[in-house]
């Protein structure tokens, strides 16, 4: 409103708690209330890692439900630096999540100019058998389970969202169209979940190019424990998205 595009590090995106009111009912509204723009941009690390339940809530639905708001959600060093670039360039605020465990990530960052669109999504892996959707550092497993699936002769397509809103969900029919089957994994428990929106809107646009039911993956609906091995069986494990993707082959 003065000029200026401030950059917010919360580090956790738990502690956005205490500002929910400042995000939500002023910078996510100005714009509709006094035609005014807030060029703010909140970034903090999410997904599940260790650090117990004050740092590993997943609000990405929360946010992406909001009027307002922009989220992205890169999962490479090259999106990460695209996608921050546009949010710089945006009149109204973002929300920038970036995964715990993609932290000193390595990768190509394309060139100084490189920009990543929001509301673009991409095709991480080929495939003509069945599509996995997520985003952020869930392609790391998904494409672990998806070399699997390869192993056995069976290919899977990835698409990489980028951005939760606005979503691509043109790029996610498609997908649906070219190979009739479709997993949606993200690490947010699986009620009123990203993955819920994603298959609705599949299933509503493109029902009759299912071979079967769209199946979703997601973490347990519970509070994270400081213990490690009670945090790996509660976020989404590859053996997890390989079973899903058996089960829609399956039909």
């Amino acid at each position: 409103m003065y000029g200026m595009r401030p950059v917010v590090d919360l580090n956790f995106m738990d502690f956005s708690l205490g500002a929910m009111d400042e995000i939500i009912n002023q910078a996510a509204h100005i714009r509709y209330m006094f035609n005014g723009s807030v060029p703010l941009i909140i970034r903090a690390t999410t997904g599940i890692a260790m650090g117990g339940a004050h740092h590993n809530n997943s609000f990405e639905s929360f946010f992406a439900h909001t009027p307002g708001l922009s989220v992205a959600v890169p999962g490479t060093p090259y999106d990460v630096k695209g996608l921050l670039k546009t949010a710089l360039r945006a009149d109204d605020p973002v929300i920038f999540m970036m995964h715990k465990k993609l932290t000193g990530a390595r990768g190509p960052m394309g060139g100084p100019d490189d920009l990543v669109p929001f509301g673009k999504a991409r095709i991480a892996r080929e495939g003509s058998d069945a599509t996995l959707v997520t985003y952020g550092y869930t392609l790391v497993p998904a494409t672990k389970a998806a070399e699997i699936l390869a192993a056995e002769g069976k290919q899977v397509e990835i698409i990489d969202l980028r951005t939760l809103f606005p979503m691509d969900m043109d790029a996610v029919i498609d997908a649906v169209k070219r190979t009739g089957r479709m997993v949606v994994v993200d690490e947010a428990p699986l009620f009123a979940s990203i993955t819920a929106e994603i298959a609705a809107t599949a299933s509503e646009a493109a029902f009759d190019s299912l071979k079967g039911p769209i199946v979703r993956v997601g973490a347990q609906r519970a509070p994270l424990s400081a213990d490690p091995g009670m945090v790996e069986a509660t976020i989404p494990s590859v053996d997890d998205m390989v079973a899903a993707l058996r089960k829609v082959l399956s039909y």
